[in-house]
C-alpha cells in the first residue's frame, strides 16, 4: 500500500477494535471473579484469542475478518466474527448498505440466495436451523472474496454451536448490476 495515511487509518482501526475487545474481555472477567467462590479463583480459567484473516487483498479493496474466542468456563467457548471492508483509496470502511446503489433491491436478493442455499444445505443434511431464517439486517456482517460478496452469522444466531460460524457466498456476478463501486476489478 503506498498512502501511509490511508495505512495509518486502517491500522488505527483494527488497534481501537483490538482494545476494545480486550478491555471488554478484562472487564467481564474482573466481574466473573468477584462473584466466584475464592476456592474456586485459582483453577478458573480464562481465554481470549484474538486471530484475522485476509480474505481479499486486491483491486483497491482489503476485506478482513476478526475472529474472537472467548472462554470463561463451561463446556466451551465461544467465536464472534467481525469484519472491516476498506477502499484502498480513500481508506474508507464500507459497510453493506455502501456497496451499493440507493434504492435497489440488494437485501431482498441476498435474501433469496441465502435461502436458496440454506435450503439445499438442510436438504444434503449439511445445516440445522435453531430458528428460520428471516432476512439480512442492511448492514448485515460481510466479507469480499475474489469473485463472491459473504454474508455470515454469529454461532446460535439461526444454526447450533456445532455448525460454527454460517457462510454464504453471492456470486458478485448476481449483484453487478447493483452495485455503486466496482468491488472486483482494477
Amino acid at each position: 500500500m503506498g498512502d501511509t495515511t490511508i495505512q495509518s487509518t486502517i491500522n488505527d482501526l483494527i488497534k481501537t477494535r483490538t482494545r476494545k475487545v480486550k478491555e471488554a474481555f478484562l472487564t467481564d472477567k474482573a466481574a466473573m471473579d468477584q462473584e466466584l467462590d475464592p476456592a474456586l479463583k485459582s483453577a478458573s480459567r480464562y481465554t481470549l484469542d484474538l486471530n484475522y484473516e485476509v480474505k481479499y487483498n486486491q483491486h483497491n479493496w482489503l476485506s478482513i475478518v476478526f475472529y474472537d474466542y472467548v472462554y470463561t468456563g463451561g463446556a466451551h467457548g465461544i467465536t464472534n466474527a467481525s469484519s472491516y471492508t476498506f477502499s484502498l483509496t480513500d481508506g474508507k470502511l464500507y459497510g453493506l448498505k455502501d456497496l451499493f446503489r440507493e434504492g435497489t433491491s440488494y437485501v431482498e436478493t441476498i435474501n433469496r440466495e441465502i435461502k436458496k442455499q440454506i435450503e439445499q444445505k438442510v436438504q444434503d443434511g449439511e445445516l440445522y436451523l435453531l430458528s428460520p431464517f428471516a432476512s439480512i439486517d442492511e448492514d448485515q456482517e460481510f466479507y469480499l472474496t475474489d469473485d463472491a460478496l459473504v454474508i455470515y452469522f454469529q454461532v446460535y444466531e439461526y444454526t447450533p454451536y456445532a455448525a460454527g460460524i454460517p457462510e454464504f457466498s453471492i456470486p458478485m456476478k448476481q449483484l453487478s448490476n447493483m452495485l455503486q463501486v466496482a468491488v472486483n476489478e482494477s
